[in-house]
């Protein structure tokens, strides 16, 4: 694709203020991607850095299994209290479903970011204040002019590396408000030319400001771009529109990985993220300023890059200046015109001008003004028309200095003394080698006239060398004392690491990199130490797996930690680790646009959802409603803790005024104080963190098995305190400080580097020995870095090895491998054995229990009383579904005896028993039986009852529906239930009682439609009582009324007045509709089935079935099913037992039309609901039609009906419903359908 199709699209012109320039940066995918992207929305996009790993998610729902089984609490036993705590657990895991699943999308989607103008003018000004205050810095420091600046001059270069100069003249003005020709722009190469300080007078001419500066080294490029920066910032007006000069050095670009203006914005957002914002955010600001042409991008160096990428670093700058793209490129001569001549291109309407070498007469001018007058200019001092201060020709006009005698012989004019002038002439060419030679000889006492010594210096490379070494001797009082040679050896190290690495930035928070990984190795063993500790002291005997291993837990912790440690060190080493840090303190207007932001929505939206999960919990009773309340609570604040001292705790600085000694001191308070959130973190290796959760997981098996009996506040502190000490010490070992400090420690007793590193290199700096860029030190000069690496003595770096084929190779690789393989298989068995030591205590034999076996549920309910409650009542046994506790230690029973008559009041008894035995070799049988009891009773809505087993409680559940039949049916549109539970009974009260009696809980929940709730308490009481007495346990003993509650009743059922029957029922309405046949069966008047009402929002449907009927909404989604606005879709089936009804299938859509249905719709509906294994439709009249389809051994029967009804004289309704079962059972689909369209009709 052509790059200009590639370009990405940006705001027009107008979109910007009227009185302010704007210029922009086009900027174009490179061959790895677009970079810069700009959308149209006045919002800043947040990411979401706070990163929750699997093992937190896996100790969070290990204490949530903890709570659980303290407070002896299984779902089976929940009764009423079930629902809303199986209700929050739903709702947390589609939160958490949708929390991934949206993290996934954002990390496909591209991002588009779009910032308002006003932030990116706030941004460039504040930028510009910080960069003006860091170049000033340097310039002082450089002592670029003290006492003047070096006459460095420039003209167009000659090579062959320059766009036509037709195009240079008739490029497209910078801005489209600028004249299309500046009245001072050159009109070819000959206007090209001038000294140090005409630069941004020539780059203020250029039509499209491109300029690139060629130059040998140490010419004075990066001074002449530190020169124009300077000036470009000093005439720039706050808002003048005027583009802020960012200086950017190349060297840490990597093109082919990182695309350049990607790398541009990362570096400028990290080098100047004070002045453009916080987090992630900054780097979005940096790229719309650069994209929208308020940055001036000076980049620095492009010979700094490695030989085989300059080519693609070219090719991609050429393909990213499409429009009005301005920019500064520095480079070296020979480097720049080989790229050039390699990758056939030039940058187009770019001038290019090259530094030239300085003549004598300006080095004669220069230096003796840096020295010290030693007398009045006599015959022989310097003269000619650079000599002196350029008064007279006779050098009457200064005073006499060391250096006349150096320049005198430079001017010689026999070829023998050009001869042995030559070298120090062709060094003192460049700025750099003047500038060294002045603080060599010029502040100090040295003699500059050693440098004309024949025998010592032959070349021009034998000056320069010496140069340098006399430059760091000087600048540390002397050559030979032993302040220079320790910082010759010092900066030599860092010198060479740096150069091993590639790199120019002394980062000090890279500086672990510079050690061996086996020196970081030993920052972690005080933690793991702590951690085996605390497993000591907690002991962690109770549960009995020493039969199977003699191996205590702290040994195995030991041994794993130990594993982990020594198999892979390298964690500590990796990319991904954090840049220094820094915290921010909070202020109302961040506050406010953090909560506006998507990392605030979202950490909201975790609270609000926790909170909902917590109160629906709340509404439960018991022990565990309780827990998992508190639990939920004291997680959701924990939550918002932690995002919020995450959210203080950003990425420092690295420009805005922050010295490298500030953002360590930033950094190392960030980690003493909020260390510790680095738990939290995504980290490359979690088993580090692993090793360090495990007294926690070790305390979840052991409290579980038995081990919270022996609990104490004293062991509490022991296993939670010292491995909360180890996190802690985790957080300062992962931070940049603590790998900072673990490395500086190694290199200082190695002698690499000074303790005191962070003093020294500040005064370095101070002394010109080092740069400041933002937050990092460069050496001043590559050369500079290069000569002092080239002098280090002692051992290297460590660097990857590098990889040799041949048979010695082979061997190595061979030994490696098996190396790897017997760690990885002493790894995978250490594990094997820690896990089978903390699951040991989980495969114990319970004790006896004093009941193990009890009757069937079913057998619990008298006939005689069934048949009073119930004209024709069936008994239907179920088998709950147990927790993990009651499926290993107990048995789990249900019975539902039910009204099957179905016009008659619906009733039902439901019995459950469970007998438990030992939970753990800390409880009995009885004491876990009467940790569930209570954790299922502890709530408001239960009270105690007296005269019932050793314990009981009950509680009222009336939770049906409560409108009227009457109110319902004239509701516009009508309304019963709810989605999730599209079929519902009539109103009517209910109760749930529990018993204990011994290990056994007994379950009894009574309810029956219109009658009140007193009538069915006492009901329940009643039953519940003769459930015991036929369960052969002991009905009565405990003696709950001596504390205030009343004790259960002792009538006979037959003394409980019985409930009255209101006049209006769904029976009676029913009833009503005259009854109609379409095809085959129908139900009898007295035939056992039971009423069921549709209750979605549609239309109430009626119809007979089986009691044992279940609903639901299929999901759009998952099944497939398409559902469109104003209908509902549902299925019903039978729950298949021996003894029950036969299996069936319904499936409804009932679709609502506003006054009436048009062909549109209809023809839509017959879409939606087409079958294509449907027999052909049989026409009842013009609003129904039916089909049936004969089923056979493996096809089941099916009844299809479509019909057309309307409601109020407002609604019309379609509906499509469908019977399945199977051939034999074909009768029962037929009377399904034929009631349904009874009452309908």
């Amino acid at each position: 694709m052509d790059p200009g199709e590639r370009e990405r699209r940006r705001p027009d012109a107008h979109h910007r203020s009227a009185d302010r320039q704007v210029v922009y940066n086009t900027v174009v995918d490179s061959h790895v991607g677009q970079v810069i992207q700009v959308g149209s929305v006045d919002t800043l996009n947040y990411r979401l850095t706070l990163r929750v790993p699997w093992p937190v998610l896996a100790a969070l729902v290990g204490g949530a299994l903890l709570a659980l089984e303290f407070s002896g609490a299984a779902p089976e036993r929940w009764g009423r209290s079930a629902w809303p705590t199986l209700l929050g657990g739903v709702l947390l895991t589609v939160g958490a479903g949708g929390l991934v699943l949206d993290r996934r999308r954002r990390r496909r989607a591209a991002r588009t970011p779009h910032v308002p103008d006003a932030v990116l003018d706030r941004a460039g000004d504040r930028l510009a204040g910080a960069l003006r205050r860091e170049y000033d810095r340097e310039d002082r420091i450089a002592r670029l002019h003290d006492p003047a600046p070096l006459p460095v001059r420039w003209t167009a270069t000659d090579r062959l590396v320059v766009d036509h100069w037709d195009n240079i003249r008739s490029a497209p003005p910078h801005h489209p408000d600028a004249p299309p020709h500046h009245p001072g722009a050159p009109a070819g190469p000959a206007d090209v030319a001038g000294s140090f300080a005409d630069i941004a007078r020539l780059f203020r001419t250029l039509p499209a400001q491109r300029l690139v500066v060629l130059g040998g080294p140490g010419a004075g490029k990066s001074a002449l771009a530190l020169r124009l920066a300077r000036e470009l910032l000093a005439t720039r007006g706050a808002r003048n529109g005027e583009p802020v000069p960012v200086i950017l050095p190349l060297a840490s670009w990597r093109p082919g990985v990182e695309g350049l203006w990607q790398w541009a914005a990362r570096r400028l957002a990290a080098d100047h993220l004070g002045a453009l914002g916080q987090s992630a955010a900054a780097r979005d600001v940096a790229a719309e300023l650069i994209a929208t042409g308020r940055v001036l991008p000076l980049l620095d160096g492009f010979d700094e890059l490695p030989a085989a990428s300059r080519v693609g670093a070219l090719r991609e700058l050429r393909r990213s200046i499409v429009g009005p793209a301005r920019f500064v490129l520095t480079s070296r001569s020979g480097q720049y015109a080989d790229a050039v001549e390699r990758a056939d291109v030039v940058l187009p309407a770019a001038v290019v001008v090259e530094l030239r070498p300085l003549a004598l007469d300006e080095i004669a001018g220069y230096l003796p003004r840096t020295s010290r007058a030693l007398g009045p200019s006599g015959p022989g001092g310097p003269s000619g028309p650079g000599g002196g201060d350029g008064r007279d020709g006779a050098g009457t006009g200064r005073a006499a200095t060391k250096w006349d005698p150096v320049l005198e012989r430079l001017r010689a004019p026999s070829p023998q003394d050009r001869r042995a002038a030559a070298p120090l002439r062709e060094a003192l060419s460049t700025p750099l080698m003047v500038a060294l030679a002045r603080r060599a000889y010029s502040d100090t006492s040295a003699d500059p006239g050693e440098l004309l010594d024949p025998g010592r210096f032959t070349s021009r490379e034998a000056v320069e060398r010496h140069l340098f070494r006399a430059f760091v001797a000087a600048v540390y009082d002397g050559p030979g004392g032993g302040r220079e040679r320790d910082a010759r050896r010092w900066l030599g190290h860092l010198a060479r690491w740096l150069q091993d690495r590639d790199a120019q930035d002394i980062e000090w928070w890279h500086l672990d990199r510079a050690v061996p990984r086996t020196a970081l190795l030993w920052t972690l063993v005080p933690l793991l130490g702590l951690v085996t500790l605390s497993g000591w002291l907690a002991g962690f005997g109770l549960p009995r797996w020493h039969d199977t291993l003699d191996l205590p837990v702290w040994a195995g912790v030991a041994l794993v930690g130990a594993v982990v440690l020594v198999t892979h060190p390298a964690a500590l080493k990796e990319e991904r680790l954090r840049t220094p840090r820094r915290i921010w303190p909070p202020s109302g207007r961040a506050a406010r646009g953090w909560l506006r932001s998507r990392p605030g929505r979202g950490t909201l939206a975790v609270a609000l959802l926790g909170l909902l999960v917590g109160a629906l919990t709340a509404l439960g009773d018991g022990t565990a409603g309780a827990w998992i309340t508190g639990l939920t609570v004291v997680g959701v604040g924990g939550f918002l803790a932690v995002r919020g001292l995450d959210w203080m705790r950003r990425p420092a600085d690295l420009a805005t005024g922050a010295e490298p000694a500030e953002l360590l001191r930033d950094d190392r308070r960030s980690a003493l104080f909020l260390g510790w959130l680095d738990m939290f973190h995504e980290q490359p290796d979690d088993r580090l963190r692993l090793v360090l959760l495990g007294p926690f997981l070790m305390l979840g098996f052991w409290w579980s098995n038995g081990g919270r009996d022996a609990f104490s506040p004293t062991l509490a502190l022991l296993t939670f305190g010292l491995p909360l000490l180890a996190g802690y010490g985790y957080g300062l070992a992962m931070s940049s400080w603590g790998r900072y400090s673990a490395a500086l420690l190694w290199l200082a007793a190695t002698g690499r580097l000074p303790l005191r590193l962070m003093p020294f290199l500040q005064e370095a700096h101070r002394i010109g020995v080092l740069r400041q860029t933002g937050g990092v030190y460069r050496f001043r000069h590559l050369e500079l870095q290069r000569e002092l690496a080239r002098g280090a003595d002692g051992p290297r770096a460590p660097s990857p090895p590098v990889r040799r084929r041949g048979p010695g190779a082979v061997r190595r690789g061979a030994a490696a491998t098996l190396v790897g393989a017997v760690g990885t298989a002493v790894g995978i068995a250490t594990g094997i054995a820690v896990g089978f030591v903390y699951l040991s205590a989980g495969f114990s034999p319970p004790v006896p229990a004093p009941h193990r076996h009890l009757a069937a549920p079913c057998d619990l309910v008298d006939p005689a009383d069934a048949a009073r409650l119930m004209a024709d009542p069936a008994g239907l046994p179920w088998q709950p579904v147990p927790a993990p506790e009651d499926r290993l230690y107990g048995e789990l029973a249900g019975c539902t005896v039910s009204e099957q008559h179905p016009y008659e009041p619906a009733v039902s008894v439901r019995v459950g028993t469970a007998a438990y035995s030992r939970y753990g070799s800390g409880d009995s049988a009885t004491a876990t039986a009467a940790d569930r009891f209570a954790a299922l009773t502890d709530g408001d809505d239960y009270r105690r009852v007296g005269g019932l087993g050793d314990e009981a409680a009950q509680t009222s559940e009336g939770d049906f529906p409560n409108t009227p039949l009457g109110e319902a049916l004239a509701q516009d549109p009508p309304w019963f239930g709810t989605s999730s539970n599209p079929l519902v009974g009539e109103a009517g009260s209910g109760t749930h009682l529990v018993v204990r009696v011994d290990n056994v809980l007994v379950h009894l929940w009574f309810r029956e439609v219109h009658a009140d709730q007193e009538r069915v308490d006492e009901v329940g009481q009643i039953l519940t009582r003769t459930a015991l007495r036929r369960a052969g346990l002991d009905a009565g003993g405990n003696d709950a009324a001596g504390g205030g509650a009343p004790p259960a009743s002792r009538r006979a059922l037959a003394d409980v007045p019985e409930a009255g029957t209101p006049e209006e029922t769904w029976a009676s309405v029913h009833r009503r509709s005259e009854p109609r046949t379409l095809y085959g069966a129908t139900w009898e008047d007295g035939e056992p089935s039971f009423l069921w009402a549709h209750g979605a929002p549609a239309y109430p449907l009626f119809f007979r079935g089986p009691g044992n009927l279940g609903c639901a909404v299929p999901d759009e989604e998952d099944d497939g099913v398409r559902v469109v606005d104003n209908e509902d879709v549902f299925s019903c089936s039978t729950a298949h037992r021996p003894g029950a009804a036969p299996e069936l299938r319904l499936d409804f859509r009932l679709y609502r039309c506003e006054g009436a249905c048009d062909e549109r719709q209809i023809a839509a509906f017959e879409e939606r609901v087409n079958d294509a294994d449907a027999a052909p439709w049989q026409r009842e009249d013009r609003w129904t039609r039916w089909s049936t389809v004969a089923g056979d051994a493996e096809t089941p029967y099916r009844m299809t009906l479509q019909h057309q009804f309307s409601h109020l004289d407002r609604y019309v309704y379609l509906l499509w419903a469908r019977a399945e079962t199977p051939a034999e059972d074909a009768a029962l689909a037929q009377k399904v359908v034929n009631d349904l369209y009874s009452h309908l009709s």
